[in-house]
Parts: C-alpha cells; sequence; structure tokens
C-alpha cells in the first residue's frame, strides 16, 4: 500500500510540476509577445491603404500596386470599409497571371483582349525593347493604356499562344517604352485614369516618367509630357498638398495631432495618420517602411514648391519629410546623419535657406555636412 501511495504521490507531483511549468510558459510568451503583436489602435496598415485611395482624384480608375504590404490593406479598406470601392486595384506580381488580368478586366480596367485569348497569352512576350522580352504584366498595362486613350492601329503582329495557336495583338504593343507612349498615347485624353502607386517597381513605368503626375501616393499617366520634376513629369501641389496637410499651415503639427486622433473616422478627401507618431502603439519593420513612401512624396511635393520659387512652403515641407524619415530610420535602427535621404533633406534645406536670405543657417548645415560631400 506504501508503494502504491508513493507512486500516486510521485505522479501527482510530477504531473503538477508539468503544468505548473506549461502555465508559466505559457504566461511568459504572453508577457514577452503580447504587446508587440497586440493591435489594438494599430491604424497604420488600414491607414496607408485609405491614403493611397483617397490620393486619387478621380472616383473610377486602375491603380498599380506592387506587393503585399500595400495590396492586401487596400483590399481591407474597399471590400470591408467599402472606401473609393469603385477603383480598380491592379496588384503588379498577379498581373503575371492570366486568371488575374481576366479578373481585373472584368472590375473594370479597359483591357481590350478577350477572355479567351488572355487565357492564351504566354508568361513572356519576346519583345524589340531594350531587354528583348516583356512580362504578361507588361502585355496587360499596354492593353490597358491603349483601352483608355481609344487606340486604334491597322498594325497587327501575332505572337504564339500558350497552346501553339497565334495571338493578334497591335504591333505597337512590342516596342520600347518610349516608341510606344508616342504612338498610343501622347497628346491622348484617358477616359479612364491610370495610376501606379509611389510602391510600384519603378521599371513598370520606366521611358514614361516625363507623362506622369504626382497626386499624393499615386503617379498618374497622362498624354502630355512635362518638364521633370525630382524625377517625374509634374506635381499636381494643389491636391497634394491638401490631401496631406488638408492646407495645414505647420504640416509637422497636424500630422503629430492627427495621429493621436482615433475619435473621428478618417475622412474621404484626405490622408489620415492615426497611431503613425503614438508611442504607445509598438510597430515593426514592414510599418516602419511605409514611412518612406510618406515622405517621398512629401519631399517630391517640396521640390516642386522650389521650382516655383515658394520657399516658404517647401521648407515647412522638408521639416515634415524629415519627421517621415527620422522616425523610419531611427526605428530600423540605422544612423540618421548617414542616410541618403536625410542628407538630401538637409541639403536642400541649405539651398532653401539661402535663398531665402538666411546665411548664417544655411552655412551651419553645409558646414555640418560637409565631410560627407565628394572632394
Amino acid at each position: 500500500a506504501k508503494v502504491l501511495t508513493d507512486y500516486i504521490k510521485n505522479k501527482l507531483y510530477s504531473s503538477l510540476a508539468v503544468a505548473l511549468f506549461g502555465i508559466f510558459a505559457m504566461i511568459y510568451q504572453i508577457y514577452q509577445h503580447y504587446p508587440f503583436n497586440n493591435r489594438t489602435a494599430n491604424y497604420i496598415p488600414e491607414d496607408f491603404a485609405h491614403n493611397i485611395l483617397v490620393s486619387a482624384k478621380s472616383d473610377k480608375g486602375v491603380f498599380m500596386t506592387n506587393g503585399d504590404n500595400d495590396t492586401f490593406p487596400v483590399w481591407f479598406v474597399q471590400e470591408v470599409l467599402k472606401r473609393k470601392w469603385s477603383l480598380v486595384n491592379a496588384n503588379l506580381s498577379l498581373l503575371n497571371t492570366n486568371w488575374y488580368i481576366r479578373q481585373v478586366k472584368h472590375w473594370g480596367a479597359p483591357i481590350t483582349l478577350s477572355d479567351e485569348d488572355i487565357y492564351r497569352l504566354p508568361p513572356i512576350v519576346p519583345a524589340r525593347n531594350e531587354v528583348g522580352f516583356l512580362y504578361l504584366r507588361d502585355l496587360a498595362i499596354r492593353d490597358m493604356i491603349a483601352g483608355a486613350v481609344g487606340y486604334k492601329t491597322d498594325k497587327y503582329t501575332e505572337i504564339m499562344g500558350i497552346d501553339g495557336k497565334p495571338i493578334r495583338i497591335p504591333a505597337i504593343y512590342l516596342a520600347d517604352n518610349v516608341s510606344f507612349a508616342k504612338e498610343v498615347f501622347e497628346g491622348k485624353e484617358f477616359s479612364i485614369p491610370i495610376y501606379f502607386s509611389l510602391t510600384s517597381d519603378p521599371g513598370v513605368f520606366r521611358g514614361w516618367e516625363d507623362y506622369l503626375v504626382l497626386e499624393g501616393l499615386l503617379l498618374r499617366l497622362t498624354g502630355e509630357s512635362r518638364k521633370k520634376v525630382a524625377g517625374f513629369g509634374s506635381v499636381d501641389a494643389e491636391w497634394t498638398d491638401r490631401v496631406i496637410t488638408d492646407g495645414a499651415e505647420d504640416p509637422v503639427e497636424f500630422v503629430k495631432t492627427s495621429s493621436l486622433d482615433y475619435k473621428n473616422d478618417p475622412r474621404l478627401d484626405r490622408w489620415s495618420f492615426r497611431s503613425l507618431f503614438d508611442d504607445r502603439v509598438p510597430k515593426n519593420e514592414d510599418h516602419l517602411r511605409l514611412l518612406r513612401n510618406y515622405a517621398s512624396a512629401v519631399l517630391t511635393l517640396a521640390a516642386h514648391y522650389i521650382s516655383e520659387g515658394n520657399y516658404n512652403r517647401a521648407d515647412k515641407l522638408f521639416d515634415l519629410g524629415e519627421l517621415f524619415s527620422r522616425k523610419s530610420i531611427e526605428g530600423l535602427g540605422v544612423e540618421p546623419e548617414r542616410d541618403p535621404q536625410i542628407f538630401a533633406i538637409r541639403l536642400s534645406r541649405g539651398y532653401i535657406k539661402m535663398r531665402m536670405g538666411q546665411f548664417k543657417e544655411a552655412e551651419e548645415i553645409l558646414n555640418k555636412y560637409q565631410r560627407f560631400l565628394p572632394t
């Protein structure tokens, strides 16, 4: 009986020890990881998608996004929250698949190819461009553009479908980007706006930069070639400034205050910044990298104001651009003074100070960064 009693006690103690260890391990895991994985009040992905959507001046159109981080939140905001639902999102990665091109067409994208031909398109098409081929996505984008401007031609060529049978397409589709632009959409009006998000792979629109107009986080393709501003054809300054800052005199204070406003729902006429500068909300690398896109839009707008001689507004927007950049790189553990974007901002600020007659401030900035300049 004593042996049995001792066995039961030992078994009970062992089971209790294992249970206590399991409970402790669970509590420890919750203590360690819950604060970071808790998404309470973290609106950064939702607001980034919102800001992409409200950047579009039109309620219709097609806008390209690049990957997961700029596409999945957009799907949520459009499908669940029903904001700007009429805009068609075309993910550049998925545009390399036949089924998705057909889906985008039926959502309203101005694709002229028949469903049958879409299913037969090969993943890579021989072309007369710089690299000698086009990806399926490039062919789809060209067809969208041609459809949006009502392009007509009597010059066709054939490409081989995946079933071994020819597919008839306009010959200009296989030309380089510059030739395509001049023949297909230069001087034309777009019946359906075509946008590229700032997160898009630049290779998609290389050669069309002069035709792009920055509107918030979107680049709208137009039929007019303009003088480049910070790499793009032009900036819709009035719209972009209003949609980012709501016309605030102090953009930095406006954004910081807005980031703590959890009571009001995002407006459909301007960006939302909830939790962005709220230090109580943990942020991971994906959140911090999104700030770079905000900085790019703001700094491009600032460069436009410099080109117009509006140095006061440019100076304030450089403050905002630097705020976004510093928040991003400091969270990622990068030394701000050696970051190329911060470096460019500070040198631009020095130029502005000189143009504004603030020579002492300009000299201080340039002296500080002189050691980083090439000799």
